[in-house]
């Protein structure tokens, strides 16, 4: 059966309008792989989640979820921020696909 590695979610912490891309978004692939970013604050982040306390210890992180994003927080994102944060809920959701497993 094929797999997708987990990802955490990455929300990095507003930018002032001077500044340019936050460092914190480059300094996630010290990590691991960063497999998706809506810059300046969103990224995916494919590592353990046992590792979630260490990312979200670096400079610049507001938070790291493994599987859900607090109410609060969700409503500070932009509508292209909450759309990338439900797409990603969307892919860890279990899907019932009834034909799974059947030969064509």
């Amino acid at each position: 059966m094929w797999g997708t590695e987990p990802e955490l979610l990455v929300v990095l912490e507003q930018p002032s309008r001077t500044e340019g891309p936050p460092a914190a978004l480059a300094a996630l692939a010290e990590f691991g792989r960063v497999t998706s970013a809506l810059p300046p604050r969103l990224a995916l982040l494919a590592v353990p989640a046992s590792r979630a306390a260490e990312v979200g210890a670096g400079a610049g992180v507001r938070g790291v979820f493994v599987d859900e994003v607090p109410a609060a927080l969700r409503e500070t994102l932009s509508p292209a921020e909450v759309l990338f944060v439900d797409g990603w809920l969307a892919r860890r959701s279990t899907k019932d696909r009834p034909a799974d497993g059947r030969p064509w």
